[in-house]
């Protein structure tokens, strides 16, 4: 048999390298469905089987936000730390042995190694959710609620300083507001004392006006008595008693002028206690007007030492009521649809090894 018969022979697997058509692959599929099908059905019982044993895990979660310390002129605010520092020190497991330590040990089994919190961010708040997954929702919720404790212990030291800084302001201006009430008590009590002053002047005047008056009428009467003397027949004895009302009358009208010149000493006096207490008064206001500022002040420290805040817990440790572990109906979906893939692939190989041996069948 030479070269060009031999290139002429069929093939053996000719057949096979023409495309298969659609219909081909609808026969094949249909010959074989009952494997399809059983197949299928069995991935899904066996993973619905398997997760029905599984241990179930639950989710226990919180939500905690960083402190306030201050809040600045702008309004800015400044926190204890920022939310990647405090997700940092979670997730390195800066507080996993003093958690495991505080954590009662369960009835079976040991505690876990590690507690593997996760931490995110949710949207639109500065806070941080921190999720914990344990079969055991006891532990869950002492885990969750035992790093709370010790997250506030641990920026406890940050907030006492700020509250101490605070409050040495507030005592300092708690002093001030002492010094002034004493100021004004002090002018309170030389106000009253000139009250007192004044009155007891004023019943001094009024027993000089009516000396006044006396002494007034007295020398009036006195150099009328004269007159009459000197008015009449000069005698010896009416120059000598003459002479005596003229030094009488000189006495009274020097004592008078005294008296006159002590009733506006008095007058004056009255004047300037007057005066001093409408200065007291002045000052007084003067004292109350820094008081408010002062009080406004303390007011205002008291505001922002109020507003320091340690960790706060927006949401206390919850568990949820379903476990997430194990997913019985996405695995019983994916070991269906896995088992619908291996067996299709089963049931087009066996195709084509029967093909194959029927085929070289026909050949021998």
């Amino acid at each position: 048999m030479d070269k060009q018969q031999v290139d002429l022979q069929p093939h053996p697997y000719d057949s096979y390298e023409d495309e298969i058509e659609l219909m081909d692959y609808l026969k094949v599929l249909w010959k074989w469905k009952y494997l399809i099908l059983v197949g299928t059905l069995a991935c899904a019982l066996i993973a619905g089987i398997v997760s029905f044993n599984m241990t179930k895990v639950y989710e226990v979660k919180m939500v905690v936000a960083p402190g306030i310390l201050k809040i600045d002129g702008s309004g800015k605010r400044l926190y204890i730390d920022s939310l990647q520092n405090i997700q940092t020190m979670i997730e390195s497991g800066s507080f996993t042995e003093q958690l495991l330590a505080r954590m009662e040990k369960p009835a079976e089994g040991d505690l876990p190694r590690d507690l593997g919190f996760k931490v995110a961010t949710p949207k639109g708040l500065n806070a941080l959710q921190i999720s914990y997954e344990t079969a055991d929702k006891k532990q869950g919720l002492q885990a969750l609620s035992d790093l709370s404790v010790l997250l506030k212990e641990k920026f406890r030291t940050v907030v006492s300083y700020y509250q101490q800084e605070y409050q040495m302001q507030q005592d300092q201006q708690s002093n001030e507001l002492g010094k002034l009430d004493s100021n004004i008590a002090n002018v309170m009590a030389a106000i009253k004392s000139k009250e007192l002053e004044i009155k007891g002047q004023i019943q001094r005047a009024t027993e000089v006006e009516v000396e006044i008056d006396r002494i007034g009428k007295n020398t009036e009467l006195l150099i009328s008595e004269r007159n009459k003397f000197l008015s009449n027949k000069r005698t010896d004895d009416n120059v000598l008693s003459a002479l005596l009302y003229s030094n009488t009358i000189q006495e009274s009208i020097s004592y008078l002028n005294t008296i006159r010149n002590t009733a506006n000493y008095i007058k004056s006096e009255i004047n300037s206690a007057k005066l001093a207490i409408e200065n007291g008064k002045n000052n007084i206001k003067d004292f109350e007007s820094q008081k408010r500022l002062i009080q406004e002040k303390i007011a205002n420290i008291e505001f922002k030492k109020n507003t320091i805040q340690n960790i706060q817990i927006l949401q206390s440790p919850k568990s949820g009521l379903s476990p997430i572990k194990p997913k019985k109906k996405l695995n019983v979906l994916l070991a269906g649809v896995i088992g619908l893939f291996l067996t299709v692939f089963l049931a087009f190989f066996i195709e084509y090894i029967s093909k194959h041996k029927e085929t070289e069948n026909k050949q021998s």
